[in-house]
């Protein structure tokens, strides 16, 4: 009987596209959140992703 799991293997490249769908989605929403602040009149500094 084997004490450990085994290990599932991870599909880097399936995860790589997620991580880039992901971003894409973010940078999406803040763009939109950046124009909602602006409406409101509150400044907000884009400098772009973290």
């Amino acid at each position: 009987m084997d004490a450990f799991d085994e290990e599932q293997a991870i599909d880097i490249v399936e995860v790589q596209k997620e991580i880039e769908d992901l971003e894409s989605q973010l940078l999406e929403v803040r763009g939109k959140m950046a124009g909602y602040l602006k409406q409101l009149g509150v400044e907000v500094d884009t400098g772009g992703t973290p």
